[in-house]
């Protein structure tokens, strides 16, 4: 076998378990299945807390977090762990797996489009909100500014990743290696809007109610960047086969 190939096509294959590893394979298991359900945790407190507090005259405005919730303690998470999270996966079974670089690369756009829609409907449902009320929707907070900083974020990202992905297509090189570390201050820009945003709503980030959704919100924060930081890009150290058109449709 020879290291991955920066092709579209290249699936990555991680080597089978040896005997006397499965303690710890059943340890990569559980992590695997803690970091994968964590999101979908913080996610879950947010949403059920801004239902909880919503009253007659708030509830257009209470849909703005939970959407920005979704973008940013959702689906954000899965798209910038997609990755490093298959490798967890992989690593704690006894299997000897392939991991498909195409799909991988499909998922990490999927979620992250499906953050950037969250975001942005977050965003129409403020301004309207705002204009509903009266209100200037161009008097911005200081949790507005770091709200703004974010998606304007998500589009540069969004626009990096499409010219990404049709390089690589057309001529296998990777390139703008940047992407992911942006990302990464994109995903933490977006957790201090959210934090800002509690203290703006509920009036101080000690709050009960705040510190059901930031407490879950910053736990995800924490172990996006741990595993980015501690689990190799597959292919980094994973045996590999280079086979075009083995995962294409």
């Amino acid at each position: 076998p020879s290291l991955c190939a920066p092709d579209l096509r290249s699936p990555c294959r991680t080597p089978a378990a040896q005997p006397g590893r499965m303690d710890e394979m059943m340890l990569k298991r559980g992590l695997f299945l803690f970091v994968s359900a964590l999101p979908a945790v913080a996610f879950a407190a947010a949403t059920l807390t801004m239902l909880t507090v919503m009253t007659r005259g708030t509830a257009l405005f209470s849909f703005h977090p939970i959407f920005m919730a979704a973008a940013f303690c959702l689906c954000m998470p899965y798209g910038l762990g997609a990755y490093r999270f298959a490798v967890l996966d992989s690593a704690s079974k006894d299997t000897g797996g392939v991991l498909s670089m195409v799909n991988l690369r499909s998922n990490h756009r999927a979620w992250q489009m499906a953050a950037g829609m969250c975001a942005l409907a977050g965003l129409v449902v403020i301004v309207a909100n705002k204009v509903s009320k009266g209100h200037s929707p161009f008097q911005l907070s200081l949790h507005a500014w770091f709200g703004m900083a974010a998606l304007l974020g998500i589009l540069v990202q969004s626009i990096v990743g499409i010219l990404k992905m049709n390089t690589l297509a057309a001529t296998g090189a990777k390139t703008m290696g940047w992407h992911g570390y942006l990302g990464l201050l994109v995903y933490s820009v977006g957790i201090v809007a959210m934090g800002l945003g509690c203290v703006a709503f509920f009036g101080a980030f000690a709050a009960p109610a705040a510190l059901v959704i930031m407490i879950p919100a910053i736990a995800v924060w924490a172990m996006v960047m741990i595993v980015r930081l501690s689990v190799d890009y597959p292919g980094r150290d994973l045996d590999c086969e280079y086979t075009p058109h083995a995962d294409s449709p």
